[in-house]
């Protein structure tokens, strides 16, 4: 599945830093909502933001310090933030480091798959919302998994964008700069030239 080829144009992924968590954004017109549903729950969006972490911190406004600790000491329930915006992620985002890599359309699918296999539903088949999320138009959701400093939202990123066929080595993404240096091995970054630790 790598480098994406076929007949096809490839799909754009954004992988996105927000200071110590990376975030997967794409189009939501590219989204075959037969596979990834959830991704009509906000509207009329241009394009949509997820990331998965610990179900306590990563929606807590003003986490507290056992909120912060308690996933070095044990895995902990996780939780999904999905935003939407209707600018692409480098004008919406402009402080973010972000890098663009283009995957194959059926990579785009199992990717968008692995997202929706994330999220908890109800009964009625519904996602569980949390709580409202950090942007205007988005939301936490319950989520399927175990977060822990060793299976964190960085490992997820790139275990996305392999369900998508890049050539990427989730074990080594504890960091957020590792994320973003491991997609520019693959991608273009597309921010203002932030510079990237790994």
């Amino acid at each position: 599945m790598w480098p994406p080829s076929g007949p096809h144009l490839p799909k754009d992924v954004w992988v996105v830093r927000h200071s110590w968590h990376t975030r997967i954004a794409v189009a939501r017109s590219d989204v075959d909502p037969s596979i990834w549903p959830e991704s009509r729950e906000l509207g009329e969006v241009e394009y949509l933001e997820v990331g998965w972490g610990d179900r306590d911190f990563y929606p807590e406004p003003d986490p507290s310090i056992w909120d912060a600790l308690d996933p070095i000491i044990r895995p902990t329930p996780a939780a999904l933030h999905v935003g939407g915006f209707d600018r692409s992620p480098p004008e919406f985002l402009p402080e973010s480091p972000i890098v663009r890599v283009r995957v194959s359309t059926d990579g785009f699918a199992r990717l968008t798959g692995f997202i929706h296999e994330h999220y908890v539903h109800r009964a009625d088949g519904s996602p569980v919302r949390i709580r409202p999320g950090y942007y205007p138009r988005s939301w936490f959701y319950l989520a399927k998994g175990r977060y822990h400093v060793l299976n964190n939202s960085n490992n997820w990123t790139l275990k996305a964008l392999r369900e998508a066929g890049a050539p990427v080595a989730p074990r080594r993404a504890v960091t957020a700069g590792n994320v973003i240096a491991q997609a520019e091995d693959i991608g273009e970054r597309v921010d203002t030239g932030h510079s990237v630790s790994r």
